[in-house]
């Protein structure tokens, strides 16, 4: 699968990922643990690193953003 045929379903999930890792969501606005930020950063990215394998190629946050501010991106 090659950047241009990633599903919108794969694409919003990607999104939704990079969303959860913002630094205000994933410390909760500064109410969250440390270890809560940590542990929660490692199952993001674990769940990031596997969709990546779904789709065969490394996606980066800069193309998640790209992706959502354009509607689809290319």
């Amino acid at each position: 699968m090659t950047y241009q045929r990633l599903t919108d379903d794969i694409k919003a999930k990607f999104i939704g990922l990079a969303i959860d890792l913002s630094p205000e969501n994933l410390s909760c606005d500064g109410e969250a643990s440390t270890s809560y930020r940590q542990t929660r950063y490692k199952t993001l990215m674990a769940e990031w690193k596997s969709l990546e394998k779904v789709v065969g190629m490394k996606v980066t946050e800069e193309m998640v953003w790209k992706w959502d501010t354009t509607k689809g991106g290319t």
